[in-house]
């Protein structure tokens, strides 16, 4: 069975990135300076990069694999191997944008940062799976 939640993106942090990026061009070259095509043109798909991997996340339970996708970008985690989930706290975490983040701890000492919409159903199903899963005070229902 495929569960399948959506990861809070940030639209206008992506916008913002890829805004900055241009901005920043723009000046330069306003400046005098000739940038090669190929410099531009690597500079737009960094920002397609930038705003994809903003964007475009999912988190997906499936086959007893939890597979986190931002953007271009694809982790799998084992359910057996996921020891704890808690609220993540720190800000300047990998890929925690948004305050509803969630410490995933799996295997020896790692642990990976998302943030679903549905927070609370995502914490259920993961827990139907993982009956002796250790969920910290404040994600229990």
């Amino acid at each position: 069975m495929t569960q399948r939640f959506a990861q809070q993106s940030n639209i206008p942090v992506a916008i913002g990135f890829a805004g900055l990026i241009l901005i920043s061009q723009l000046m330069v070259f306003n400046m005098g300076y000739q940038m090669p095509w190929y410099f531009l043109a690597v500079l737009g798909i960094l920002c397609l990069f930038i705003v994809w991997g903003l964007v475009a996340n999912d988190l997906i339970i499936q086959d007893q694999q939890l597979n986190i996708k931002a953007g271009p970008f694809k982790n799998i985690i084992q359910l057996k191997d996921i020891n704890r989930l808690s609220v993540g706290r720190k800000p300047f975490l990998k890929n925690a944008r948004t305050p509803k983040r969630l410490e995933i701890h799996y295997g020896n000492k790692k642990k990976m940062i998302v943030h679903p919409e549905d927070r609370t159903a995502f914490v259920n199903a993961l827990s139907s799976q993982l009956p002796k899963l250790n969920i910290s005070e404040e994600l229990k229902v």
